[in-house]
């Protein structure tokens, strides 16, 4: 048990030493100035509670959407929208905002948002809901004080999927860069892996969404991969994901990574063998620390 529970911290140390070069190969270099992992942080709580400005970014007769604004001190810095999971039919925007002070901290505008849920709102709904949100952005910019040239998406497990989608498809010159937390990019194969009987019920989250079974709708299971949308245009991909992930199957970034690389985009593929879903849920454990460097990293090259 004392093994077990090391394991995460070893893993976590020893990654460490490797993370700052393989990131400057495949972004850039960053100049950041906390280290990848500390053991002191390990007791360090997470950040002190930010309140932020909630606005509504889309109203249509009885349908309205929220986003939670965390602004920087500074003005005209750039966007990080962050896009919460929950199995597109649940969650909300204050979901993890731990992390979305912590950005704020670091001097980007966090944007975290609500989106249209299923089974009432199939995809590509909450697709249309990421451009609507970058449209109300663009036009309160100079009331917010943000760079809306320069947005990165942020999301995890369903999110992370809305955010690849978003960031391939949309061909927005402003969408920068795209973090997928432990998200499905390949639907096709999803649904595949999905059983009916599971705790999770996957395979109902999935047809929900997408509208249908994969027999019954093919063509709306392509346009929800996110992978099948990738061109030499698309957006820096940052990928996280645990190994011992039983809920999104940790195959889903090798399948992506299959399609980035040909196509030339840069990306990075932050691999956690002790992780589970939601490993990062501590911003500073093992998981965490790793995650949010990778992050800060890829937002800064």
């Amino acid at each position: 048990a004392v093994v077990m529970s090391l394991y995460p911290i070893i893993g976590a140390s020893t990654l460490a030493s490797t993370l700052p070069a393989e990131l400057d190969q495949a972004f850039g270099k960053a100049n950041i100035n906390e280290k990848p992992f500390s053991y002191f942080r390990l007791f360090v709580p997470d950040p002190t509670e930010m309140k932020p400005q909630t606005l509504t970014y889309f109203k249509e007769k009885d349908h309205e959407l929220k986003l939670d604004f965390y602004p920087t001190r500074e003005k005209n810095r750039p966007v990080v929208m962050v896009i919460h999971g929950g199995g597109w039919d649940s969650g909300d925007r204050t979901q993890m905002n731990h992390f979305d002070r912590h950005l704020a901290a670091q001097g980007y505008n966090v944007v975290a948002i609500d989106y249209s849920l299923a089974p009432k709102f199939q995809n590509p709904q909450p697709i249309i809901d990421v451009a609507n949100c970058i449209s109300y952005l663009k036009a309160n910019k100079e009331k917010l004080g943000i760079d809306t040239d320069k947005i990165v998406l942020l999301g995890r497990s369903a999110g992370g999927q809305i955010a690849l989608q978003s960031g391939y498809s949309l061909h927005l010159k402003e969408i920068k860069g795209v973090v997928a937390f432990y998200s499905p990019a390949d639907m096709v194969w999803g649904y595949s892996l999905s059983v009916d009987n599971a705790i999770l019920k996957s395979k109902t989250l999935i047809t929900q969404y997408v509208g249908g079974k994969l027999s019954k709708v093919p063509q709306r299971y392509e346009d929800a991969t996110a992978m099948t949308h990738v061109t030499p245009q698309s957006p820096p991909t940052l990928m996280i994901h645990g190994k011992k992930d039983n809920m999104v199957a940790f195959g889903h970034n090798l399948h992506l990574i299959e399609k980035l690389k040909p196509a030339g985009v840069p990306y990075y593929l932050l691999s956690l063998p002790w992780a589970t879903h939601g490993a990062d849920w501590h911003m500073n454990g093992p998981s965490g620390q790793l995650s949010s460097y990778a992050v800060e990293h890829f937002l800064h090259s």
